[in-house]
């Protein structure tokens, strides 16, 4: 038997492991409930006394309690919390020395008392809690379904196995960038040039693949995690 008849023949085999593996997980999923993830709540304070009682607040101004990601905003002459999330966008119109504030389908009252500087300033503060709320919630949605692994144990050894002038994919920052691999004592730590780092341990790995440089440009080191 040939290398190329060998290496068909082992790929046959392979395949056919994985669809026996995917057969018996489907059937083990048979029948069961799959229970929905509630839908997480967000409530800007639980109790009134943890409401804050800023100048701004009694004054019928705009405050935003960055603490709770919250927008406490006049209605009707009441302070009102609106929690961060419930807001899907703002807008904001200056005219003169006077602003009118939108947020979603909430207004803000356009009382020529009110000077545009609070507004201005509460527009710029909700801003920047809509993009660290926003950011926090993309980080926690990426993080579901990622299996929770054991610290790395560090080598300190220098003469561990390290691989140079490597890139790792998916990107870990916008920028692709270089870095080195090396064997730890239960796992390997991808290091970049910048400082960024990506620890594999190996009881996580469930398969690995290594491409050679034989005939081809890139050589390719690919774990496949459980």
């Amino acid at each position: 038997m040939t290398a190329e008849e060998k290496r068909r023949a082992h790929q046959k085999e392979l395949a056919n492991q994985v669809n026996e593996e995917a057969k018996r997980r489907l059937t083990e999923q048979k029948g069961e409930q799959q229970i929905q993830k509630a839908r997480k709540s967000n409530v800007s304070y639980k109790n009134g006394s943890q409401m804050p009682r800023e100048k701004d607040i009694r004054d019928m101004k705009i405050f935003i309690d960055k603490k709770y990601e919250t927008v406490v905003m006049p209605v009707f002459g009441i302070a009102t919390p609106f929690h961060i999330a419930t807001i899907k966008n703002i807008s904001m119109s200056v005219e003169g020395d006077y602003t009118t504030y939108r947020a979603s389908n909430l207004k803000a009252p356009g009382d020529p008392s009110v000077p545009s500087t609070n507004l201005q300033n509460a527009f710029r503060i909700i801003k920047e809690v809509q993009k660290r709320y926003k950011t926090r919630e993309a980080e926690e949605k990426e993080k579901e379904g990622i299996v929770k692994q054991d610290s790395l144990v560090i080598n300190l050894n220098r003469s561990n196995p390290k691989l140079k002038d490597l890139y790792i994919r998916p990107n870990i920052a916008q920028k692709r960038m270089q870095g080195s691999l090396e064997a730890h004592t239960n796992g390997f730590r991808f290091t970049s040039v910048r400082g960024d780092k990506v620890d594999i341990l190996y009881n996580n790995i469930k398969h690995s693949i290594f491409q050679p440089c034989d005939g081809e440009m890139i050589i390719v080191l690919h774990f496949h995690l459980k």
